[in-house]
C-alpha cells in the first residue's frame, strides 16, 4: 500500500493510519522515550487477538480416538515490535535503561491507544538485536497469565438489575449496606440462582458496609474479616454476574457493585 509523501507543516490526509502507541503501567513509553534526539515507536503487536485452549483429551478403549476432558484458557503472549534510535551511542545506551526501568512492574495494566481496554500483563523478555548502529529494531514480549482483556472500573448504585457492558460475565465487588442490624444475610443472583449467605451470632452492624470481593473471595466489615460467617453453601468463588441479571436482598438494605468489562 502506498501512501501519499507528506511535507514538513502539512496535515497528514486522514487516510494515513495513526502512530500506534504502547501503554505500561500507566506509562506511553512512545512519548516518555522520545525527544529531539531520539526516541521509541511502536511497530506490529501480536497476540491480542483470538485466545487459545488447553484441550483436554483422556484415552479410552471404550471410544474412537479419546474421550474429551474439558479445556482452559491458556497464558496469553503479547509481542510488541519497536524501534529505538538516538544521535548517539550513549543516548541510545541511556534510553534502553530507561525502557528497562519502564518495564519493572508486575502484573501491570497493558493496553494500547488503539484500544480503551487493558490486559494484565508482565514484561518477559526482550529480542537481543546485533547492535550495528544507534538505530535498533527489536521487540518485547510480555505475558498475560490472565487472558482476559478489561475495561475501565465501573461503581453501580443501589443495583437491583445490573445495567453494564461487558461481553463475558464478571466477578463483582459487592457492598451491601444494611438499614438494620442483622444476624443473617442472603444476596441472591435470582438469574443465575447463585447466591451468597452469611450467618453470624455475632450481628452485622449498621455502621460499615459488608464488602464481598467476588474474585478475591473475601468478605470484611470495616477492619473486621468475616469469611468465618460465609455459609459453606454459598457460591462466593462461582458468583459472577452478566449484563441484565437481578440480584435480591433478603433483608433491608441496598447493594452497590464494582464491575468492568471483560473480554477476550
Amino acid at each position: 500500500m502506498m501512501y501519499p509523501f507528506i511535507k514538513p507543516n502539512e496535515e497528514a490526509p486522514p487516510t494515513l493510519p495513526a502512530h500506534l502507541k504502547t501503554v505500561f503501567n500507566g506509562i506511553t513509553l512512545d512519548d516518555v522515550l522520545t525527544d529531539e534526539n531520539g526516541g521509541f515507536h511502536t511497530l506490529p503487536i501480536s497476540g491480542r487477538g483470538v485466545a487459545g485452549y488447553t484441550v483436554n483429551t483422556a484415552e479410552s478403549s471404550m471410544t474412537i480416538g479419546g474421550m474429551y476432558g474439558g479445556r482452559a484458557l491458556n497464558v496469553r503472549t503479547i509481542v510488541v515490535r519497536f524501534r529505538l534510535w538516538d544521535k548517539t551511542s550513549e543516548g541510545l545506551r541511556k534510553r534502553f535503561e530507561r525502557l528497562n526501568q519502564f518495564l519493572q512492574p508486575e502484573e501491570a495494566e497493558l493496553r494500547f491507544t488503539d484500544d480503551p481496554h487493558h490486559f494484565i500483563a508482565t514484561f518477559a523478555e526482550a529480542e537481543d538485536p546485533e547492535e550495528y548502529s544507534n538505530d535498533i529494531l527489536s521487540s518485547l514480549t510480555f505475558i498475560c497469565h490472565d487472558p482476559h482483556k478489561y475495561g475501565q472500573t465501573l461503581f453501580l448504585s443501589d443495583v437491583d438489575q445490573f445495567r453494564f457492558d461487558s461481553v463475558l460475565p464478571v466477578h463483582p465487588v459487592l457492598s451491601i449496606h444494611l438499614e438494620s442490624e442483622q444476624t443473617e444475610v442472603v444476596l441472591t443472583n435470582d438469574t443465575k440462582n447463585l447466591a451468597i449467605h452469611l450467618r453470624s451470632v455475632e450481628p452485622f452492624g449498621t455502621a460499615e458496609p459488608i464488602i464481598i470481593d467476588t474474585k478475591q473471595w473475601t468478605v470484611t466489615q470495616g477492619t473486621e474479616n468475616r469469611i468465618r460467617d460465609l455459609m459453606i453453601s454459598s457460591d462466593l468463588e462461582d458468583f459472577i454476574v452478566s449484563p441484565g441479571d437481578r440480584i435480591t436482598l433478603s433483608v433491608p438494605g441496598r447493594v452497590d457493585a464494582t464491575v468492568r468489562r471483560v473480554s477476550l
